[in-house]
């Protein structure tokens, strides 16, 4: 597989920077190899009309919008927002009562794959991640908080009874 189309794959897939050191580790090339890849997909994406552009900080790339395109998305999550999915608001429940979980521990608790809803809710901010070791850890975020009126989860509706029964649930 040509390497450049594993690195799109790999920034497509992800939705986040990914850094060199990680795309080399995964593609198994070397970060050599990688840098010289991404810089050169960087001037095809700024040479090219498209809609997406390659985003280099650091030492990470990342694929983003290309900025006359940016109203066009932004009209597309404002629609989003307004259309949250049960299994959003399930998400949403979940972690507000339950949190902060594991994508594993989300996805047992629901019994389906997370991963694009996590996705989503992180791009609208409705939910942030936390890197610790070995598993991301995923909670409500404070504009999460702010739009259903509280000031933290503990003053959730019902929050200690229901975070009591779930406790007890696990043991």
């Amino acid at each position: 597989m040509p390497l450049k189309s594993q690195i799109e794959a790999l920034l497509a897939g992800s939705g986040k920077a990914l850094s060199y050191k990680e795309i080399a580790r995964l593609t198994e090339a070397s970060v050599d190899d990688v840098i010289i890849t991404v810089r050169a997909l960087h001037r095809e994406y700024e040479e090219t009309s498209r809609g997406i552009r390659l985003a280099v900080t650091g030492q990470k790339a990342e694929l983003v919008t290309a900025p006359k395109y940016a109203p066009l998305v932004q009209k597309y999550i404002n629609k989003e927002e307004d259309e949250m999915t049960q299994a959003q608001i399930e998400t949403l429940a979940i972690l507000a009562y339950r949190g902060p979980l594991t994508r594993a521990e989300l996805e047992d608790i629901r019994g389906v794959n997370c991963a694009v809803i996590l996705r989503n809710l992180l791009i609208v901010g409705l939910i942030e991640e936390r890197t610790v070791s070995p598993s991301n850890l995923y909670e409500v975020s404070t504009v999460f908080l702010k739009g259903i009126g509280a000031d933290r989860v503990e003053n959730l509706p019902e929050y200690e009874d229901l975070r009591r029964d779930t406790q007890s649930t696990q043991t």
